[in-house]
């Protein structure tokens, strides 16, 4: 900012007392704005992933590659749900960090929301090991709930009372399904409260 005013206070002076060299600078200073304005306009004009939903985006299954578009569907299908009550709390993929911005709903763990204080840091870890981890150092995430079989989904449905799971649809689960989407499946983990 400091920059772009002093720039524009020396342009200024140069205008008055070296109006060639003001005028080129003035030109350049124009040219150099309309050129940022204009790229924006560019990038703006394309629907873009936010951040913070752009490592689910790089998801893929075989040829299905999941869409943002297909992540608020599901979150969409998820607040619109009557067998889903606004105090269910879900396990859901690992890459998830919007899911609650998006359904107001609960999540038993999301490696954005990290604790502050060591004694919590350790716990937070410790439930993504549990939930996401695979054990193997060379691949140490499974790539989607649904490899964790229903019987382990339910046992982690139970120990961290978790209502409802959020997965990938290309694996099918032995649960009860309650809403989909060609990339997203919720399943119900625990009988409704």
């Amino acid at each position: 900012m400091g920059v772009a005013l002093g720039g524009a206070a020396l342009v200024a002076r140069w205008l008055s007392t070296i109006p060639l060299l003001g005028r080129a600078w003035l030109g350049l200073m124009i040219a150099a704005a309309v050129a940022h304005v204009g790229y924006y306009v560019q990038l703006r004009s394309h629907p873009i992933v936010p951040r913070a939903d752009a490592k689910l985006s790089r998801v893929e299954w075989g040829d299905a590659k999941v869409s943002h578009a297909a992540w608020l569907d599901i979150c969409e299908k998820v607040n619109n749900c009557p067998e889903i009550p606004r105090h269910a709390r879900f396990i859901t993929p690992f890459n998830a960090q919007t899911f609650s911005w998006h359904t107001g709903r609960s999540q038993v763990a999301t490696r954005k929301d990290i604790p502050q204080d060591a004694r919590s840091i350790v716990v937070w870890w410790d439930r993504l090991q549990d939930i996401y981890g695979t054990g193997d150092p060379e691949s140490p995430w499974f790539a989607s709930l649904a490899e964790r079989g229903p019987e382990k989904l339910r046992e982690l449905g139970r120990r961290y009372e978790a209502d409802f799971l959020l997965t990938e649809s290309q694996l099918p689960l032995d649960l009860p399904l309650v809403v989909k989407n060609d990339f997203y499946a919720v399943y119900r983990l625990r009988d409704g409260k």
